[in-house]
C-alpha cells in the first residue's frame, strides 16, 4: 500500500492468493481484502495489523464492500 503520490510505502502484506477485491472504510484506516480463494481479511493501516476474518464460504464470493460506522 503506497501513499497517493507513491513516495512512501504505508503498509505491506504478503498474501498466498491473488487479490480479487478490496475496499477501504470511510475513515481511511482499514482495508477489507478479498482473496481469490474466498478468504476475507482486514488490514488496519494505523497499526499495520492484518487479520483473517473468514477463511471459507459455501458459495463463491464475487465482491466485497466494507464500511465501519463512526461512533
Amino acid at each position: 500500500m503506497w501513499n497517493s503520490d507513491f513516495s512512501k510505502l504505508v503498509s505491506e502484506v504478503a498474501l498466498n492468493q491473488e487479490v480479487a477485491s478490496c475496499d477501504i472504510n470511510v475513515d481511511g484506516n482499514e482495508i477489507a481484502v478479498l482473496s481469490a480463494n474466498g478468504t476475507l481479511s482486514l488490514l488496519e493501516l494505523d497499526s499495520s495489523s492484518f487479520k483473517v476474518v473468514m477463511r471459507s464460504h459455501k458459495d463463491e464470493v464475487l465482491d466485497v464492500a466494507y464500511n465501519c460506522p463512526t461512533g
